[in-house]
Parts: C-alpha cells; sequence; structure tokens
C-alpha cells in the first residue's frame, strides 16, 4: 500500500511538471477550440442563463460583492481623473430624458454618449454596442 501512494505522488508531481512546461501550448489550444466552437458555448451560456434564472442572479451578485471595494476605487480615481467627463455624465443623466431608440442602428437606447464633453447637454443618445463601438472609434 505504501508504494501505491508514493507512485501517485509521484505521478502527480510529474503531471504538475508537465503542465507547468506546456501551460502556454495548453492555453493556445484551448483558446483555438473555443474560437471554433464561440456560437455553441454561447448559445449554451445563454440557454443555461435563461433555464437558471436564481442561480444566475445569485451569481451575478455575489460578483459584484466581491469586486465591489475595487469597482468604488475604479470609479472614484475616474472621477478624480476626469472631472468634466464626471460633471457632463452628472447633469447629462438629470435633465435629459433617455430617448426610446438609438439614434444610430434604431436599438432600445440604453446610454447617451457626449461627443464632446465640453457641452454637457449636447449628447446623443445609443444602444450598448453602439457606444462602445463610438469609444473605440474616439481612441483609434
Amino acid at each position: 500500500m505504501k508504494n501505491s501512494k508514493s507512485f501517485d505522488i509521484k505521478a502527480r508531481e510529474r503531471q504538475r511538471r508537465f503542465t507547468e512546461r506546456h501551460r502556454e501550448e495548453e492555453k493556445a489550444r484551448l483558446h483555438a477550440y473555443y474560437e471554433a466552437h464561440k456560437e455553441e458555448f454561447k448559445d449554451r451560456a445563454k440557454k443555461w442563463a435563461k433555464s437558471n434564472p436564481e442561480k444566475r442572479k445569485e451569481i451575478r451578485h455575489n460578483y459584484h460583492q466581491k469586486y465591489l471595494d475595487r469597482e468604488l476605487a475604479s470609479s472614484a480615481l475616474w472621477s478624480e481623473q476626469y472631472p468634466e467627463r464626471k460633471s457632463a455624465h452628472f447633469r447629462a443623466q438629470y435633465t435629459i430624458p433617455l430617448k426610446d431608440k438609438c439614434e444610430l442602428c434604431g436599438a432600445r437606447a440604453t446610454d447617451r454618449h457626449h461627443p464632446d464633453y465640453s457641452k454637457p447637454l449636447d449628447v446623443i443618445h445609443l444602444c450598448k454596442s453602439c457606444h462602445g463601438k463610438q469609444h473605440s472609434r474616439r481612441s483609434a
């Protein structure tokens, strides 16, 4: 019995060393598999979320509780670094009602976008997708 335990320990140690040596290869292999089957993964995740709404809600809540301090610190830092943007966001949020439709694609509008932060009441109403695209264009 003693020999089988030492064999198990040695086997686990060999496996650990192998994994360490081939970590990048394994990571690349898994990434390639995910890319080839991305739609299946997304469909499976959506299906699970739809059939487990309470569990999904609990997971999201736990995640936000776990990283709440980090989110608050990040938000405070952003406010300090960009006071003009913070002011523009605040003024637009409380003075301009959100329109129903995205001004670019017609989907449901969820965000107000400031093309120029020096004009805080000059906003366009966008969906999340179009808003992200606007910001990626700005930084490019």
